[in-house]
């Protein structure tokens, strides 16, 4: 019994090491989902968006994009569709994130990581491209 346990755990490590990217995308993703839901009122424009950009609600879905990342990295059947509306579902929500960041900082100067989020982005872009397809 503890020896399956003890083999469990191997196989379960060696997965995530061998999708180390995925693994630290997911870390990332669900850090960023914990400091928008820690933040009320992190983005003011525009205004009528305002209160929808600051609900917990997109700070959620940035935790459960890294969930299911990490979780496909643990997965024994990682099939390439979930990879791929995985990849994609980051890629928009960077991109949505960068977006309101970088007219925030250009319309008001407020300062925002906007320019690292958009390396994060080319990142995720990346690493959908060399995914495999099969």
């Amino acid at each position: 019994m503890f020896k399956r346990v003890i083999d469990g755990a191997r196989g379960v490590s060696k997965r995530l090491i061998a999708n180390i990217n995925h693994v630290m995308l997911g870390a990332v993703l669900m850090g960023i989902g914990v400091f928008l839901i820690s933040q009320q009122n992190y983005f003011s424009w525009p205004p009528v968006m305002a209160p929808i950009e600051n609900d917990d609600t997109f700070g959620v879905f940035f935790i459960m994009v890294g969930v299911a990342m990490i979780g496909w990295s643990i997965d024994k059947k990682k099939t390439a569709r979930a990879n791929h509306f995985i990849l994609t579902s980051a890629a928009v929500l960077m991109a949505v994130l960068t977006f309101f960041q970088f007219f925030h900082w250009y319309l008001f100067g407020i300062p925002m990581p906007w320019i690292s989020n958009l390396g994060l982005l080319g990142v995720i872009v990346v690493l959908a491209r060399r995914s495999d397809s099969k």
